[in-house]
Formats: structure tokens, C-alpha cells, sequence
């Protein structure tokens, strides 16, 4: 009975000392409030829909959604003579761009791949073909994706697991973020685990400061025991005072002591804290914090849209070409037959800038007048000249002849080195 006794005893005091100290009794001890509320947040589990409650994980994921929704995606054929010409009727383009044929949408589609490309690692559509025709393509949940390999670290190759499904690599379009295998993808969520869980934690802690009136938590000490009748008096004190809907006060009497555990917002510093953290989140996804805050001039906002599209939309528009690339062609078409997102749209700029840049391809021969006419949606004129001014002097360097439009004259450069080379070059030999 000693032994128990002496047990008793020392229980009780550690929770004297916890509650006179602000600590905490688990089954483990004595802890301090720091401690137990480390291992309270470690706890947290940061899932797809967690994630997409950060507010500036969804915005940035709302640019990139964004962006490529309005950059169509083109089907190119390289003939034997190295020319690319673009495919029009091929149904695939029409299955990518606008009817899946499945009840997504496209657009609805590409949303829900980005969001499982970012956030999990990897976004994964089922394509049905049938023989050489390609049909329709298919989302397929990241959480409904089961990838089996061969545990082969160098020949690797995998199945991929769809509840009572059983199906290979090729049957599946496959965008797949910081991959090592070629089938399962690294998402933010669990490489930057700690980042979101303190994002998505001081959402919860703003929630709590909101529904409790922004009053601090803590604990009550007594001098004395207090009877049952009157601890549930003060808890339901308590419940009211920390009810926003009603204003209240709870009366200590003598001998009972309120102790805070909590800081108050501005003391956490969480408006700050959340300003850096969203930095980091523009950093992850390679967008310009600027386009996330709203914030700057006018000019460093053009200067961020022209960053976003060359280290964000470009570099991601490459993963979904190299997947459609590998998955979206037949294995016949892959030395001649490619897709790319059509960044004309894109990188269009304001009226005043494509014009002055039409007019300098144009004028260097770069460009045709219907060149620049089917970039603006309007219909050709039929004109399938280069501009060449009467000052132009054209040379052919296989043949070595010079050819002057202002006076129709063609002339031999090879026979003026021969009838005494740059003595007689202001006498040139005219054909």
C-alpha cells in the first residue's frame, strides 16, 4: 500500500506544479504549454482540401489554371523536306482543347490535373482508344490512382491500379511533378509539409480568435477546492463569454485567478508571418509575388506578367507537351508528329506592341501581310509577297549573282573578279 500510496502522491503533485506553472499532464509527464502544443500541430494532416484553403496556394493555382485555359493547344507534322505544318483535323486537338468526351469539360479537365500536378505530385487522365483512334480522355482522381512497380531500380516499370482496374503506362496521360520513377509525381503538400500546416494553422487560430471575440484562452486557478455546482456555474460562464454573438462577463471571487496561455495576433505577429509565408508559396509555384498581392505599379505588374509567363507558364506548358507527346501519339507518329500550346495568345501584349512588331517583320522580311493578318483573326487578302523596297539589292550567294529591283539589272560577281576584281567593281558586268 506504500508503494501506492507514494505513486498517488507524486501524481498529485505534478499536478499542482503543472497547474502552478502553466504546464501540461499528459501520460508521458509533465510538459510545457510550448511542448503539447508542438506536438498538438504536428498532428496535422495537410490534405488536397486543406491545402486549397490557403489563400494563396488556390490564387496561384488560379493563375496557372488561368493561363492555360487560354492557350490552346496545336497538333504540328514535320515533313521529309524539314517543314512544320500544323494538323487541323485531327480529333485529338478538339478532345484537348474543348469536348473530352468525357462529362468534364477541357477546361474543367486541365483545373482539375493542375490541381492534383501542384498539390499531390501528379494528375492522371485515362485515354480511351480504340486500335489507332483515339477517342476520349478521361480525369482520374490522384486519391484513386494505385501505382504497382517491379521494384527494379534500373528496368522500372509499373501498372497502374484504378479500384477493380488494372491498366498500363500508356493507357494513362500522365502530368507528373518532381518524379523519380515515371509514376508517381512529389506534391507541395509533402515537400513543403511544414510551410502549409503553419499557413493552414493560422487560418484555424484566426478562425478561433473570430468565434471566441477575440478573447485569449487560459486557465482558472483556485486557492481552494470548489464544489461541483460551481465549476459548472463557471463553465458555463465561461461558453458565454466566449460566445461572439453576446456580450458578457464572468465575476471571480475571491481566491480564483485567471491565468493567459494564449498571445492575441498581433503579439503572434500573424499578419506579417502570413505576408513571408505567401512569398515563399509565389516561390514554390514560380510566380512573381507581386501578381499574388496585387501590389506595385503598373509597370513592375507587366514586368511580372512577362516573368510569370517565361518561369511559370512556359516551363509547365513543356511538362504537359513532353506527357501529351509521349502518351497522345502513336508510337508511328512520334518522329514526325508533335504537340505544342500555341504561346501567341499569350504573349500578344497590347495592341501598340504587336503592331510595332508586325510592322518590323514585315519590313525585314520575316513576316508576310497575312502572316500578321491571321494572327489578329482577320481574313487574308491573298497577297503571298515579301515587302522589298526599290532600294534593295539582292544577292544570291550560290550563283553569285546581284540583282537590283529600282532598275531591273542583274549582274555576274563572279565575272567582275575575273576582268580585274575591285579595280572594276564600279563597272560590274550586266547580264
Amino acid at each position: 500500500m506504500g508503494i501506492i500510496s507514494d505513486y498517488f502522491e507524486r501524481r498529485a503533485e505534478e499536478r499542482k506544479r503543472a497547474f502552478d506553472e502553466g504546464t501540461v499532464l499528459t501520460p508521458q509527464g509533465v510538459q510545457t504549454e510550448s511542448q503539447f502544443l508542438s506536438a498538438a500541430l504536428s498532428d496535422t494532416v495537410i490534405t488536397k482540401e486543406k491545402a486549397l484553403q490557403i489563400p494563396t496556394v488556390k490564387a496561384g493555382l488560379g493563375l496557372i489554371k488561368g493561363v492555360v485555359r487560354q492557350t490552346p493547344i496545336r497538333l504540328y507534322r514535320k515533313d521529309e523536306a524539314g517543314k512544320i505544318h500544323e494538323v487541323t483535323d485531327d480529333r485529338r486537338t478538339r478532345i484537348l482543347n474543348t469536348e473530352t468526351g468525357d462529362t468534364l469539360n477541357a477546361s474543367q479537365m486541365w483545373d482539375a490535373l493542375i490541381e492534383d500536378y501542384f498539390i499531390l505530385g501528379g494528375g492522371y487522365a485515362y485515354i480511351n482508344q480504340r486500335g489507332n483512334e483515339y477517342r476520349s480522355i478521361h480525369y482520374v482522381e490522384n486519391e484513386e490512382v494505385t501505382v504497382v512497380d517491379n521494384n527494379d531500380p534500373i528496368f522500372k516499370d509499373y501498372d497502374i491500379l484504378v479500384r477493380s482496374g488494372r491498366y498500363k503506362p500508356f493507357q494513362f496521360l500522365k502530368i507528373l511533378r518532381d518524379t523519380k520513377d515515371g509514376a508517381r509525381g512529389v506534391g507541395i503538400v509533402h515537400e513543403n509539409d511544414l510551410l502549409m500546416k503553419v499557413m493552414y494553422n493560422s487560418l484555424k487560430f484566426e478562425n478561433n480568435l473570430v468565434a471566441t471575440g477575440g478573447n485569449k484562452k487560459g486557465f482558472l486557478k483556485s486557492a481552494k477546492t470548489l464544489a461541483d455546482s460551481m465549476i459548472q456555474k463557471l463553465k458555463e460562464a465561461w461558453r458565454k463569454l466566449y460566445s461572439s454573438s453576446s456580450e458578457n462577463i464572468v465575476v471571480l471571487n475571491n481566491g480564483l485567478e485567471f491565468q493567459e496561455s494564449s498571445n492575441t495576433s498581433v503579439e503572434m505577429q500573424l499578419n506579417e508571418n502570413k505576408t513571408s509565408n505567401a512569398v515563399e508559396v509565389a516561390k514554390i509555384l514560380n510566380i512573381p509575388p507581386g501578381m499574388l498581392s496585387g501590389a506595385g505599379t503598373s509597370s513592375s505588374s507587366e514586368d511580372d506578367k512577362a516573368k510569370f509567363v517565361d518561369f511559370c507558364a512556359i516551363p509547365f506548358f513543356c511538362v504537359i507537351e513532353n506527357a501529351l507527346n509521349r502518351d497522345f501519339l502513336l508510337e508511328s507518329e512520334k518522329d514526325s508528329m508533335f504537340f505544342r500550346f500555341d504561346t501567341t495568345e499569350l504573349k500578344k501584349g497590347s495592341m501598340l506592341e504587336r503592331y510595332q512588331a508586325y510592322k518590323i517583320g514585315i519590313e525585314t522580311n520575316v513576316l508576310q501581310v497575312d502572316d500578321c493578318r491571321k494572327k489578329e483573326n482577320l481574313e487574308p487578302t491573298g497577297l503571298d509577297f515579301y515587302n522589298i523596297g526599290l532600294s534593295a539589292v539582292l544577292y544570291d550567294q550560290e550563283s553569285g549573282k546581284v540583282f537590283v529591283p529600282n532598275t531591273g539589272a542583274v549582274f555576274d560577281m563572279n565575272k567582275v573578279k575575273e576582268k580585274g576584281g575591285e579595280e572594276n567593281a564600279e563597272n560590274p558586268v550586266e547580264e
